[in-house]
């Protein structure tokens, strides 16, 4: 499906999935009065995020043909999307991001931004060396810490997607293993999921004005079904 782009903040839809991209400091509508609570003692940047990512989740609710709806917060501190929805948030220091789609179409969907910090002495604990080496393959020319990054976002996104399902909010960025399938997509098998263990992830790159994204995506139907 081809991607539709309208003026900032940016809204693309990948299949089944619409993605809404704006600016942390932009002008944004006040928050609903049932979501007002959520920036109570919060300092200013994060009552910005909180700002952002709701609005963007509402105008991605819109592309879907959705009424926008409030979205509170769960027990473990994730979004709580309105009944028919699965969604994610992500926030960079000038970037906010929201991914949402119908759960008649996918079981959960996770987001994160590449924020272009580097991992330096970190990076052995996100990535293996096996799996720098599959990266390596679908991005050749990729330095080892652009690879790293990549290997980071990707697991927040996969564990922003896994967490909703499972449950498990103690997943490690070494419980899940990456890999490169004969098509040259990234997919994601988290490897201490239980239940989740029976689903593979597809994980895509995006790129939307200059702001590099990881997108994992549950399908609904479970490898060997």
């Amino acid at each position: 499906m081809a991607s539709r782009v309208s003026k900032w903040p940016f809204v693309q839809q990948h299949g089944a999935a619409v993605i809404a991209l704006g600016r942390v400091d932009a002008t944004y509508p006040e928050l609903l009065p049932s979501e007002q609570p959520l920036t109570d003692g919060t300092v200013r940047a994060r009552t910005r995020e909180i700002l952002a990512g709701r609005n963007l989740a509402r105008l991605a609710m819109t592309a879907l043909g959705q009424e926008p709806r409030e979205v509170l917060t769960a027990e473990n501190g994730s979004p709580k999307w309105p009944d028919g929805l699965c969604g994610s948030i992500s926030h960079s220091s000038h970037f906010a991001v929201a991914a949402l789609a119908p759960l008649t179409e996918l079981e959960s969907i996770g987001i994160d931004i590449d924020d272009g910090r580097p991992l330096e002495s970190s990076l052995g604990d996100v990535v293996t060396a096996n799996e720098l080496s599959a990266l390596q393959v679908r991005w050749p020319t990729a330095t080892r810490d652009v690879l790293g990054r990549i290997a980071f976002s990707a697991k927040e996104a996969i564990y922003k997607c896994q967490a909703p399902v499972t449950g498990n909010v103690g997943l490690g960025f070494l419980d899940i293993e990456l890999a490169v399938d004969g098509s040259g997509h990234l997919v994601a098998m988290p490897t201490t999921a239980g239940e989740l263990a029976h689903h593979r992830m597809r994980v895509i790159m995006l790129q939307i004005q200059g702001v590099n994204l990881l997108l994992a995506l549950l399908p609904r139907t479970r490898l060997g079904k």
